[in-house]
C-alpha cells in the first residue's frame, strides 16, 4: 500500500471513528430501532382522549381476538392528528414500534412490517419507525439487503433533519469532545512526564555534585516540582505545571503541542460552561418550540411560551408557535394577533404570512387571504404551500377559476409529493384544508447558535478566564500566570540552549549534532563514535554500545507498553507527536464514549435501549481495528530504527 493510500485509510477511519462515537452509535441496529419510551405513558395519553378513546378500543379488540394490529382504529387516530394539526405523535407510534419489534420475535413479518408503516405514518418525522422496519427486514430476509439499507438511510435522513436528534448530537459531541481534549493532554502531558523525569533528576544529580550555589539552585528546583500539591491544584493545571519545567528537554513540536494545549485548556472548560448556562436556560425554550412545531403541545408547555414571551416580547420564534398553536386549536382570533406581532416585528416573514393568510381564510376573509399569499408568494416564489394555500383561498371565490388552476400548476411543479398528498385531501378542517407552516430545523438552529455564541462572544469572558485563579490559596496563580511562564521558558531555552535527549544513549547533553537522515540530534560521544568512526578506546567504546542497546530495549519497551494501554502514547514517546496527540484524543473519545454510552445529555423523558449488545459489537470491533492499525504502525516504526540503528552500531 502506498504512502498516499495509508493516510487516506488513516483519516477514513479516524472520521469514522468520530461519526460512531459522538452519533451515540447511530448506525447500531439496537440503538436506532428501540426508540424512546415516555416514563408516565398514562399521563401522556390523558392529553388526547379522543386519540386515546380509539388507542384503548384498538387494544380491546386485539385482546378479543377480532383484530391483528386495528387498522382501522389507527386509521381513525391518524385521522383525528390531522384535524387537530399534530404532525407527529411519538407516544403512539413508539408504542406501535414496541409491539412490531414483538411481533418479529414471533416470526411473524407481515404483521410487524405494517405496524412498523403504520408507525412512520403517525410520526414520519422520527427515525425510530424507519431503523425499525429495517430490523424486521433484517430478521424477515437477510438476503434482502436493499431493502435494510434502503430504510436505514430514510431513517438517517429523518434524524439529520429532525432538531430534537440533531440537538442532543450536538451537545453530545460538544461535552464529549470537549472532555477528551482534556483527557488527551493528561495522556500526553503523562508521556512527557515520563520521557523527561529521568532527564530532570538526572540534571538535579549534576547540581548537587557541583558548587554551593548549585545546589541550593537544585533545591529550589526540587521544591519547585512540588509547588503543585501546596497549591492545591487540580490534576490538569499540575501536569502542565510540570510539564512547562521539562521545557528545556523538548523538542519543538512537543513545546508546539504544549503550548496548543494550553489555550484549549484555558478555554474549553469555559466554553463548556457557557454551553451548560445555555442548556439551562435556553434549551427548554428551543425544545419545546420545536415540540409545539413538529410534535404535540399540552397546557403547560404552552404557559411556559407564554412566560417566556413576557419576558422577552420580541421573541418571533415564541409569536410564531403561539400562533400556530392558537390556530390548531381554531382560536383564530388570537392566532391573528401573535402572527400580527411577528410581521410587526419582522415584515419579511413569509412563513408568518401564508399562516396568517389561513387564519383569514378561516375566518372567511378571502381577499385578505388571496392577497396576503400573493405577497409570500413574492417574498418566496419557490415555496410549493404558498401557491397551494393561494390556491385553496382561490377554491372559495368562484370568480378566479384561471388564477387556481396557475396556482396549483406551479406548486405541483414545485413539490408533486407534498401537494398530492393535500390534493386527496376531502375535508373543510382548516387544519388539513390549508397547508401550515411550521419552524424548520434551521431556524430553531440560527436561534440556538445566536444565543450560544452570544454567550461565548462576550468580551468580559474571554478576558476574565485569564485571570480566574486556580488556587485557593495564591489567588494570584492564574492561565495568565501560566503563559507568562511558557514565554520565561522559551527566552531561557533559547538563550542557554536546549538540553536535548540523545535518541542512541539516552543521555541528555546541551551539545548535540544534528542527523541528516534521521532528522535528530544526537551526543558528543555517539556523534565521535558513530559518525565520525573515532578511534577511540576499545573499553570507552564497548561500554558506549552497552549504553546504546539499553537504551533502545528500554524504548521499545516503554513504546509499546504505552502503545497498548493507550493508543497514540507510544507515537509520542517516539517523537512522532502530532500523529501521537491525534490518536490520543481518538483513544479518549473511545474511552468517553463506552463510560457515557446512553449520552451526556440525559433526557428525562427517555430510557436506555433494551438490547444494546449488537452496538457494543461493533464499538469494540471498531475499537480493535483502530489498536491494530495504531500498534502496526509503531512496530514498523521499530524496525525501521532499528535497521538504522544497526548500521550506527556495526563498528
Amino acid at each position: 500500500m502506498s504512502r498516499f493510500m495509508r493516510w487516506i485509510f488513516r483519516v477514513f477511519l479516524f472520521s469514522l471513528c468520530c461519526l460512531i462515537l459522538c452519533s451515540g452509535g447511530l448506525l447500531s441496529p439496537s440503538r436506532g430501532s428501540n426508540p424512546p419510551v415516555r416514563r408516565n405513558v398514562a399521563a401522556t395519553l390523558a392529553g388526547h382522549s379522543e386519540i386515546q378513546r380509539y388507542w384503548l378500543r384498538r387494544k380491546d379488540l386485539i385482546i378479543r381476538g377480532k383484530t391483528i394490529i386495528g387498522s382501522k382504529e389507527l386509521e381513525e387516530i391518524h385521522r383525528v392528528q390531522l384535524d387537530k394539526g399534530i404532525r407527529n405523535l411519538p407516544i403512539f407510534a413508539t408504542l406501535l414500534v414496541r409491539e412490531s419489534l414483538e411481533a418479529s420475535r414471533r416470526k411473524a413479518f407481515e404483521e410487524a412490517v405494517a405496524l412498523c408503516k403504520a408507525a412512520q405514518k403517525l410520526a414520519p418525522g422520527l427515525s425510530y419507525g424507519y431503523f425499525a422496519l429495517a430490523r424486521v427486514y433484517w430478521s424477515q430476509a437477510k438476503h434482502r439487503l436493499d431493502w435494510v439499507l434502503a430504510e436505514y438511510v430514510r431513517g438517517l435522513v429523518v434524524s439529520i433533519k429532525n432538531f430534537k436528534y440533531s440537538f442532543i448530537w450536538f451537545t453530545d459531541f460538544f461535552y464529549l469532545s470537549g472532555q477528551s481534549i482534556l483527557l488527551a493532554f493528561f495522556l500526553f502531558s503523562f508521556v512527557l512526564f515520563l520521557k523527561y523525569f529521568p532527564s530532570l533528576i538526572e540534571s538535579l544529580a549534576r547540581s548537587f555534585r557541583a558548587q554551593v550555589f548549585q545546589v541550593i539552585l537544585a533545591i529550589m528546583k526540587i521544591v519547585g516540582i512540588l509547588l503543585p500539591f501546596f497549591l492545591q491544584l487540580n490534576l490538569i493545571w499540575a501536569f502542565l505545571y510540570w510539564s512547562l519545567i521539562f521545557w528545556v528537554f523538548m523538542e519543538n513540536r512537543e513545546r508546539f503541542m504544549l503550548g496548543f494545549f494550553l489555550i484549549l485548556i484555558i478555554y474549553v472548560p469555559w466554553a463548556m460552561d457557557g454551553c451548560s448556562h445555555f442548556l439551562d436556560h435556553s434549551a427548554s425554550r428551543l425544545l419545546h418550540i420545536y415540540a409545539a412545531n413538529e410534535e404535540t403541545w399540552d397546557h403547560d408547555l404552552k404557559e411556559d411560551l407564554i412566560r417566556r414571551l413576557q419576558a422577552n416580547s420580541r421573541d418571533t420564534n415564541i409569536l410564531f408557535t403561539l400562533g400556530l398553536i392558537s390556530k390548531r386549536e381554531g382560536n383564530y382570533p388570537k392566532a391573528k394577533y401573535y402572527y400580527k406581532r411577528v410581521l410587526s416585528n419582522n415584515s419579511s416573514a413569509a412563513d408568518a404570512m401564508t399562516n396568517l393568510a389561513n387564519v383569514y381564510l378561516a375566518m372567511g376573509n378571502v381577499d385578505e387571504a388571496i392577497a396576503l399569499n400573493s405577497k409570500a408568494i413574492d417574498m418566496n416564489p419557490q415555496k410549493a404551500s404558498f401557491y397551494f394555500n393561494l390556491h385553496r383561498a382561490n377554491s372559495r371565490k368562484s370568480s378566479a377559476p384561471v388564477k387556481a388552476d396557475s396556482s396549483i400548476q406551479r406548486a405541483t411543479e414545485l413539490d408533486p409529493t407534498l401537494i398530492h398528498h393535500y390534493l386527496k385531501v376531502e375535508s373543510d378542517n382548516m387544519n388539513r384544508f390549508v397547508i401550515d407552516e411550521t419552524l424548520s430545523a434551521m431556524s430553531l438552529w440560527k436561534d440556538g447558535i445566536y444565543h450560544l455564541v452570544g454567550t461565548w462572544m462576550d468580551p468580559r469572558g474571554l478576558v476574565s478566564v485569564l485571570i480566574t485563579p486556580l488556587s485557593k490559596r495564591v489567588r494570584f496563580v492564574s492561565p495568565l500566570l501560566f503563559l507568562g511562564m511558557m514565554v520565561v521558558f522559551s527566552i531561557v531555552a533559547k538563550r542557554r540552549g536546549t538540553v536535548r535527549k540523545c535518541p542512541l544513549c539516552g543521555s541528555p547533553s546541551r551539545r548535540v549534532f544534528p542527523r541528516r537522515i534521521e532528522g535528530d540530534f544526537i551526543c558528543l560521544g555517539c556523534h565521535r563514535l558513530f559518525v565520525k568512526k573515532e578511534g577511540l578506546n576499545p573499553k570507552i567504546k564497548i561500554k558506549k554500545v552497552a549504553q546504546v542497546r539499553k537504551h533502545r530495549r528500554r524504548e521499545e519497551l516503554i513504546s509499546r507498553i504505552l502503545s497498548l494501554f493507550s493508543l497514540g502514547g507510544g507515537y509520542v514517546w517516539r517523537n512522532y507527536t502530532v500523529r501521537g496527540v491525534v490518536l490520543l484524543f481518538v483513544f479518549s473519545l473511545f474511552i468517553l464514549r463506552k463510560v457515557h454510552w446512553h449520552g451526556l445529555i440525559r433526557n428525562a423523558e427517555v430510557v436506555p435501549a433494551s438490547s444494546p449488545l449488537s452496538s457494543e459489537a461493533f464499538f469494540i470491533g471498531l475499537f480493535a481495528i483502530l489498536y491494530y492499525v495504531s500498534l502496526r504502525g509503531i512496530s514498523r516504526l521499530e524496525r525501521r530504527k532499528q535497521a538504522m540503528e544497526k548500521v550506527r552500531i556495526s563498528l
